[in-house]
């Protein structure tokens, strides 16, 4: 039957069977870092022991029944081996006991503990998994019924294969820094990234296929594919970065010898920091008026908005959005802007009288979630047409009868003053008089504040007279304004 020291059994997972010659072979898992099981080599059996060559040197009782036997080294056990299994035979014993074999870093064999029943004068031989040194040895000690120094046993061990632990580490940095939690390091967005995956063969036996990948798919250079013991080597990834946190792992994995795949991850991170920025410029009828007065805006007339929203960040912006602290209903043709992208969102309104304010304000997500703004004042001074009609009869302002007299047949003269006392220019004036007096001015428009004196004339008829002359003019935005004036004259006694 196969046995397994104790520390063995604790260390290592077997299949094995028991024939003329035992064949062993590790359980095929997969090892992560130092937490590797071991992975089982087969070797041609080779005899490694045996006291009775080339000098009779047999195993002895008394006080110091213990034997240090040199395994690694031997039959192409490796120095890295943690174990080996053995075949143990005993012949010739001079008294029937028991054998134990065990690491030979203890210092005494284990209490309580038989490797080996050996019956005296025959052989006796069993398969045996135990575990090296430091130095690669094994202990064989007889037990305490061979009590005295004659007593004696021959030995003989054949090697079957041996036991190594695989292990691979990979540490992975971002511009040099080991950022397994977040933010790590930061870094602005559209600038180089790399990447440092240092691998190190943390086992006994050689590893080869060794590969390192990434799951955000950066491409990753490693400088061989095969580690010895101990060696590391660093492999590179470079990138641009993105932004906000951003997060990556890597992945290596190898081959022992035996087959078995061994593989560690480890993740890496950095913020992708943003100039992320918006500007808002309105303007009222055209004009970016940030102080009062603003652009004259007849009341009642049309007023346009523009708003111009330029991302002046580095990054695309969404959700972006105009809002007006009027209630003014503005309209943007998207929603999401590139850096460095501009848009013309528009809005309109009815003038009102007076001095007029609103402010615009614009929002947008940068892509971490931060909310970023600007806001842009405006104004307009809403101002309404007015004109005044001051009529006179032979120089009288006569507005109530009987005004001046007349006598019938002589010439009668109207004057008709005209005022613009509106805030703005009038257009198409035109006065007329009820009685169909041809009434005639020197021009057709008057700027704000001017005036002028239109003439009418006729024949003073009998009795009392009356007329009425009217002034319409149109303003900038069409409207129509307009003023009328009564006059008189008494033309004498009626027939």
């Amino acid at each position: 039957m196969l046995e397994v020291t104790r520390r063995a059994a604790r260390r290592f997972v077997l299949r094995f069977a028991t024939l003329a010659l035992v064949a062993l072979a590790a359980e095929p898992q997969s090892a992560n870092g130092a937490t590797a099981e071991a992975d089982y080599y087969t070797l041609p059996p080779c005899r490694i022991y045996d006291t009775r060559t080339p000098v009779h040197d047999p195993l002895t009782g008394g006080p110091d029944p213990r034997r240090d036997i040199q395994v690694s080294g031997v039959c192409g056990v490796p120095a890295e081996a943690d174990a080996v299994a053995v075949n143990l035979t005993v012949v010739d014993a001079s008294r029937a006991g028991a054998l134990v074999v065990y690491d030979a870093d203890l210092a005494s064999a284990p209490a309580s503990y038989s490797t080996l029943e050996v019956p005296a004068g025959r052989a006796r031989a069993n398969n045996v998994i135990v575990e090296l040194s430091a130095a690669g040895q094994i202990a064989a000690e007889l037990s305490a019924g061979f009590a005295a120094p004659e007593d004696t046993v021959d030995l003989i061990v054949d090697v079957l294969g041996y036991f190594a632990e695989p292990g691979i580490r990979l540490v992975k940095s971002t511009n040099g820094e080991d950022a397994n939690s977040p933010p790590g390091p930061s870094i602005s967005t559209g600038s180089p990234v790399s990447w440092q995956y240092q691998v190190t063969n943390t086992g006994e036996v050689v590893l080869t296929n060794v590969t390192v990948t990434d799951d955000r798919g950066v491409a990753v250079f490693c400088p061989k594919t095969t580690l010895q013991p101990g060696e590391s080597m660093t492999c590179t990834g470079n990138g641009v970065a993105q932004a906000c946190q951003y997060s990556n792992v890597g992945t290596v994995t190898a081959k022992t010898p035996g087959g078995l795949t061994v593989s560690d991850d480890d993740p890496s991170h950095y913020f992708g920091t943003t100039q992320a920025g918006i500007s808002i410029t309105k303007r009222t009828n055209g004009q970016d008026a940030n102080t009062p007065p603003g652009p004259q805006v007849e009341v009642g007339s049309n007023v346009s908005w523009t708003y111009v929203v330029t991302n002046t960040g580095d990054v695309t912006l969404t959700g972006v959005a105009v809002t007006d602290d009027q209630g003014v209903t503005v309209a943007c043709p998207k929603t999401s802007l590139a850096a460095g992208e501009s848009m013309t969102c528009s809005a309109s309104g009815t003038a009102v009288a007076g001095q007029y304010s609103n402010v615009g304000t614009v929002t947008g997500t940068a892509p971490c979630g931060s909310l970023v703004t600007d806001d842009d004042p405006s104004h307009y001074l809403g101002v309404q047409g007015s004109i005044t009609l001051k009529k006179s009869t032979n120089g009288q302002d006569a507005d109530t009868p009987p005004g001046p007299q007349i006598q019938v047949g002589n010439p009668v003269q109207w004057s008709y003053v005209v005022l613009n006392n509106g805030a703005t220019p009038l257009s198409n004036l035109k006065v007329t008089d009820d009685q169909g007096v041809a009434v005639t001015c020197p021009k057709t428009t008057l700027q704000s504040g001017e005036s002028m004196t239109c003439t009418g004339n006729g024949v003073a008829q009998a009795c009392q007279y009356s007329n009425v002359g009217t002034v319409t003019g149109k303003t900038p935005g069409g409207l129509t304004v307009s003023d009328d004036d009564p006059s008189h004259y008494f033309g004498g006694p009626c027939p």
